[in-house]
């Protein structure tokens, strides 16, 4: 009897061991949490990851106008024309977005491509890198320099001086060489293969007026040609990005973020917040001081101001200066400013006085 006992009693340890063996081997199962008639399950979504954002720092723009820029293409880059803002600008779809271009830096489908042809430079022609041909020209071009114009848009040339590209205003070019003691052999026409003011602006003006009406597939003109996302104006203030690596670096231009886009406006127009404010200052107009309506002097002057015109200078971006004459703010080539007044100039023998521009003649009280 006692040796049944301790068999059975060896049974039932074996049968205990073999449970907890399986026990251990079974997979465990977790029961869901009971969730509440009429409820919906919460998803299981991995949390998306914000873009992080630049570290920013505030700047004012000091004159009115001032691009802020997509991107700069280049000549023959194609683009697509959606719409026509007003007569000088196009609404373009690029690589870099959708923004604004001038079209005279547009050809169209169907129009011809400009033919080139050999002219000759002015006296002091200037040689610009830019299209806009803002501020004082790095390079002047000696009398009867070869140019070789490549293509002609409303004020300029784009052209080639010894293998080098830039532009020249249109006025300084001649068809004809220069003739020394003559202002030029051509009897005044410098713009235009054919000559003449009326053929010039049957060229420089119907041709780009017709282009205005277009949209749909065209091509870029020039090189450096700036496609504008916005235009800013004298007081507002622009998110300047303050770290690398969010933007490509533009030389002379500094980027700034609007709303989620990042673009470019130039260096020179913005004061930072951080940075030393500028002191405006008193002075007066010099020899050849001429007033503007925009920062890159172009186009015809608004008017001239006499030698020691009382002004105030605003702002100077390098070749430019900001001005206020009474009631008018304006920009004035920064070189045609003084800190103090014209000297008087003593009449000439005989009574007379030059009476030039160019210093000659008694100071006498300016005339706005």
């Amino acid at each position: 009897m006692k040796k049944g006992f301790v068999i059975a009693l060896a049974l039932v340890m074996l049968f205990t061991a073999g449970c907890s063996a399986k026990q251990e081997q079974a997979p465990q199962t977790t029961v869901p949490e009971t969730i509440a008639p009429g409820t919906e399950a919460p998803e299981t979504t991995v949390p998306e990851t914000e873009p992080s954002l630049p570290k920013l720092e505030t700047g004012t723009v000091q004159g009115d106008n001032i691009p802020a820029i997509l991107g700069l293409l280049n000549r023959e880059d194609p683009v697509e024309v959606t719409a026509n803002p007003d007569d000088t600008h196009a609404t373009v779809k690029t690589d870099f977005g959708v923004g604004t271009m001038e079209t005279q830096l547009l050809r169209f489908a169907g129009e011809e491509p400009a033919e080139s042809w050999t002219g000759y430079a002015r006296w002091n022609t200037g040689f610009y890198e830019s299209y806009e041909m803002g501020g004082k020209a790095p390079t002047t071009l000696n009398t009867n320099t070869k140019v070789e114009v490549l293509e002609e848009l409303e004020d300029c040339y784009l052209v080639t001086v010894e293998g080098e590209t830039g532009f020249v205003a249109k006025d300084q070019v001649s068809k004809w060489p220069i003739k020394s003691g003559s202002g030029s052999s051509d009897g005044g026409s410098s713009s235009g293969r054919d000559g003449g003011d009326i053929s010039l602006a049957f060229y420089g003006k119907v041709q780009l007026l017709s282009a205005v009406t277009k949209t749909g597939s065209a091509q870029v003109r020039v090189d450096g040609a700036k496609v504008v996302l916005k235009y800013f104006n004298l007081g507002d203030t622009v998110q300047i990005v303050a770290e690398e690596g969010f933007a490509p670096a533009l030389p002379g231009y500094l980027t700034i973020l609007v709303e989620d886009t990042y673009a470019y406006i130039p260096e020179a127009w913005v004061q930072k917040d951080a940075a030393p404010a500028f002191e405006s200052w008193e002075g007066f107009a010099g020899y050849s001081c001429y007033l503007y309506d925009n920062y890159l002097l172009r186009g015809k002057a608004v008017k001239q101001l006499g030698g020691n015109t009382a002004l105030t200078v605003l702002w100077t971006a390098g070749d430019v200066s900001v001005i206020r004459v009474g009631d008018t703010i304006g920009y004035a080539p920064t070189d045609t400013l003084r800190t103090t007044r014209l000297p008087a100039q003593k009449p000439q023998e005989g009574g007379g006085s030059s009476g030039s521009s160019s210093g000659g003649g008694e100071w006498t009280p300016p005339a706005l």
